[in-house]
């Protein structure tokens, strides 16, 4: 049963030798003789004298004696040191740690006793324990960016403390960072020096053994080179997690009467199996519907509420799962903010467009924003300058023209490229009779838009600046992309409608006879000019700054979270606030003089997170299936997700050995008492 239980060290020989102490010491005790002077009668001597005749004979009665327990006793610990008693263990390679743990929204499913990660804490605590006394360890927590629990230090006790400091947050999962910072920790910069040409390194590498306790929810890691360090994955949950999340919810104007909204919403059914679930919609708190959703297993369906004439407030959809099982609570309610609808600001600069103005002209983009049109020469103005620079215009559109300068506002360049450095790095290539390949067709200003029936006769390739993203691509690049600029936008198209020629203006797309024309500068309008916020385009998640303005910038504003905690906002540059404190889902108030001036929702609305079961694969290994975790992937290396401990064996002999000084000592001060009282 214990096969390991013990171990031989000693020949047979040996072991008969040690097996004859007992009984020599027994032996001892049996023939000793105690005698002691004493004057004793005549008449007495005779008693005493057959008395000795006992005692001299060889198997007289053992009288009892401390000494020779504790003799014996000594003897018996030696010969249990001697068979090198112990059990199989494991232990950790190496003597130096990062234990990164993974505190994300997902981490807070119950689906294991406690929750994800009260079972990490629990893991990571064992790891703790097997430490060596000169092992070094530190503690990362990762979600939305890594934060650092404690440093580099050999004092477990401390490593424990901080551990238990951990708390869940709500936001999303992104190990990238926290594998660069503990890069950063055990592949330090390397100085070289060169001497008699050669060259020397003058920092010594830290290799350090990573553990990364996590469900894994999170996207594979790229581009990432592991170095010294050496991954270890500890997965935490089960396959058999079941959720429901709420995963969108926006307030959008209706398709046909614009004076109406709509509540959109977007439910994910995390399970194996298909359910009926109940979205329920609170306005300020107060119920407004309800409509029971079937959804199909692992898929997720959109929920549709209309909202006639909704007054300013926060907007709730809410899951009532009545007898379904749940175990992540924190995504079963969606927020969105409804404001009080204004008109944004735009301004045209086109030397003529018939196309625009028509599109521009119609009462739906009217009731959405003031639109105005201006000729080129309006650049080299110093009202242009004055109007742009103080942010009055929320869009302005530049057909075939460009200013000198970039304007305070989101931007549409038509035909042309912006000034900026950015967009001007790279020779423009133009070429003729483009074949539109795709379009992002999940992108608000592309929303409804169809391409594929359009002719472009020409156009330029545009070079793609830092964080642009592609909205149409032709066989030879992208001719339609959107650029973040600050806190602004710009959409960039490589073609105009018209085209100048020898025999003046000519057609060069076919764009503006197909429907799709003025759904894109709806979109546009709806996206840049202001109406991004009511229309809850835009996703606040936990964790993630937020920059926001309000009408008139005062000098500072108080943010009201959902529980109640306030915090207050200094006006900064471009007249924006910035704040940080958004790890609570929900609606956040900025006030003024105890007035609400801007409300910000913040969502996790993360479908990663949601789908909360690890997932598994089946692999072959010696002609056998075998399912298993599915590993991490970071870089080219997969990360299986098992422990990587090396099997070891704990020894007993040690302390079997410091029993047998001890109680030597003891048997020492017995002996020593008895002989001196």
């Amino acid at each position: 049963m214990f096969p390991d239980l013990f171990r031989n060290t000693l020949t047979p020989l040996q072991w008969t030798l040690v097996a004859l102490v007992p009984p020599a010491i027994l032996a001892l005790y049996f023939l000793k003789l105690k005698r002691q002077p004493l004057e004793v009668p005549s008449t007495y001597l005779w008693h005493k004298s057959i008395e000795d005749l006992h005692v001299n004979s060889l198997w007289q009665r053992l009288r009892k004696s401390l000494l020779l327990f504790l003799q014996l006793l000594i003897v018996f610990l030696a010969i249990g040191a001697l068979l090198r008693p112990g059990w199989k263990s494991t232990a950790l390679e190496g003597n130096r740690f990062i234990l990164l743990i993974d505190n994300s929204a997902s981490m807070s499913s119950i689906d294991v006793e406690g929750s994800r990660l009260a079972r990490a804490k629990r893991l990571a605590n064992d790891i703790i324990k097997k430490f060596e006394r000169d092992t070094e360890a530190m503690l990362v927590t990762f979600a939305g960016r890594p934060r650092v629990v404690q440093e580099f230090t050999d004092n477990h006790s401390l490593l424990k403390q901080r551990l238990d400091t951990i708390q869940p947050t709500a936001e999303s999962t992104e190990l990238l960072e926290a594998l660069q910072l503990a890069d950063g920790l055990a592949n330090p910069a390397r100085i070289a020096i060169e001497e008699d040409g050669k060259e020397y390194e003058m920092t010594e590498p830290l290799p350090a053994t990573v553990y990364i306790l996590s469900d894994g929810r999170f996207r594979k890691v790229e581009n990432f080179s592991l170095g010294n360090l050496q991954p270890r994955f500890l997965p935490i949950g089960t396959p058999a997690a079941e959720n429901f999340a709420v995963t969108a919810l926006s307030t959008r104007r209706h398709e046909t009467r614009i004076e109406e909204r709509q509540a959109f919403g977007r439910i994910l059914n995390a399970t194996g199996k298909e359910a009926v679930v109940t979205a329920e919609l609170f306005l300020n708190g107060e119920f407004l519907d309800a409509k029971a959703i079937k959804l199909p297993a692992g898929e997720s369906s959109p929920v549709l509420f209309p909202l006639e004439n909704p007054q300013p407030g926060s907007l709730e959809l809410r899951l009532a799962l009545a007898g379904q099982r749940d175990d992540l609570n924190l995504d079963n309610i969606g927020y969105a903010a409804i404001e009080p609808a204004t008109t944004g600001r735009v301004l045209v600069v086109s030397p003529g467009n018939p196309w625009l103005e028509y599109v521009f002209s119609t009462e739906r983009i009217r009731q959405l924003a003031t639109v105005e049109f201006s000729r080129p020469d309006v650049l080299g103005l110093e009202d242009y300058r004055k109007a742009v620079e103080s942010g009055l215009y929320d869009l302005v559109i530049f057909d075939r023209c460009r200013p000198a300068a970039m304007p305070r506002a989101n931007t549409v360049f038509f035909g042309t490229l912006p000034p900026s450095d950015a967009w001007q790095q790279m020779a423009i290539q133009r070429i003729e009779a483009p074949l539109i390949l795709d379009w992002h067709r999940s992108h608000p200003v592309m929303a409804n838009v169809e391409l594929e029936a359009i002719r472009i006769w020409e156009t330029a390739i545009l070079p793609m600046p830092p964080g642009a993203l592609s909205l149409i691509d032709a066989q030879d690049g992208p001719i339609a992309a959107i650029a973040p600029r600050e806190q602004y936008q710009d959409i960039v198209l490589g073609f105009a409608t018209t085209i100048d020629g020898a025999e003046g203006e000519g057609s060069n797309t076919t764009w503006p006879i197909q429907n799709s024309f003025p759904v894109f500068w709806m979109n546009t309008i709806e996206y840049l000019a202001g109406k991004s916020e009511e229309t809850g385009v835009v996703v606040h998640r936990p964790g993630e700054a937020v920059e926001f303005a309000v009408p008139q910038a005062p000098e500072k504003l108080n943010v009201v979270a959902p529980d109640g905690k306030q915090w207050t906002v200094h006006r900064g540059k471009h007249n924006l606030y910035s704040f940080l404190e958004t790890g609570t889902p929900g609606i956040y108030e900025a006030r003024l003089a105890n007035k609400v001036v801007r409300r910000i929702a913040v969502n996790l609305f993360d479908r990663q997170e949601s789908e909360i079961r690890l997932t598994q694969r089946t692999t072959t290994q010696d002609g056998k299936e075998i399912t298993e975790i599915t590993p991490l992937e970071i870089g080219f290396v997969e990360v299986k997700g098992m422990p990587d401990w090396r099997p070891t064996r704990r020894e007993l002999w040690p302390w079997l050995l410091c029993a047998a000084l001890a109680v030597l000592g003891i048997e020492w001060y017995i002996y020593n008492r008895r002989i001196y009282l």
